[in-house]
């Protein structure tokens, strides 16, 4: 497995502490060193390859383009993914675009989207 060691910082303050670069206007509170693996690395070593998974849910605080890319081996193999696509990345942009592109190509649709916060529902068309 490829572990890569990332800055994890500490905003409790709002509650978007994050491993990618966020908002510079609130003061981070600490930095903790954590290991990571993507999602195809895990499944592999939980020898999870073949097996359907019924939902994934995405709150990445900016980073859910990251976490997808990091699973595109299994996406075929999900069933339902959630993402939360709020406006949370350094440039105080949405990742909505990207996010909803990258599972169309990967024959995902929307089926449901949260009336009050940026949450979207994907269903694959080639599972259900």
């Amino acid at each position: 497995n490829k572990i890569t060691t990332l800055d994890f910082k500490l905003i409790p303050e709002t509650a978007d502490s994050h491993i990618i670069d966020g908002d510079e206007n609130y003061e981070e509170s600490g930095v903790l060193k954590v290991d990571t693996v993507t999602l195809n690395e895990e499944i592999k070593r939980l020898k999870l390859n073949n097996m359907r998974i019924k939902l994934l849910k995405l709150e990445a605080e900016g980073a859910e383009l990251n976490v997808l890319e990091g699973c595109l081996e299994f996406l075929k193999n999900i069933e339902f993914i959630t993402a939360d696509v709020s406006f949370e990345k350094k440039d105080g942009s949405s990742s909505l675009p990207e996010v909803t592109n990258l599972l169309y190509e990967n024959n995902f649709e929307i089926i449901d989207v949260s009336a009050s916060r940026y949450v979207l529902l994907f269903r694959n068309r080639e599972l259900i």
